[in-house]
């Protein structure tokens, strides 16, 4: 039960972190108003964006 509980509470701060981020690029544009995104989480979005369309064109 606990580890199921902490698993919970992981899931929720993941998808909390990449609403935030999404709000980030939403708002922001990165030269009038900087993005708060740390280069390292930005970068990391972006590779799996690239691995994402990489399936899709081999469907």
């Amino acid at each position: 039960m606990c580890i199921h509980c902490f698993f919970v509470v992981f899931e929720i701060a993941v998808d909390t972190i990449f609403l935030c981020y999404c709000e980030d690029q939403c708002i922001n544009d990165g030269n009038t108003f900087p993005y708060y995104t740390t280069i390292e989480l930005h970068s990391y979005i972006r590779k799996a964006q690239v691995i994402m369309l990489e399936m899709e064109n081999k469907k």
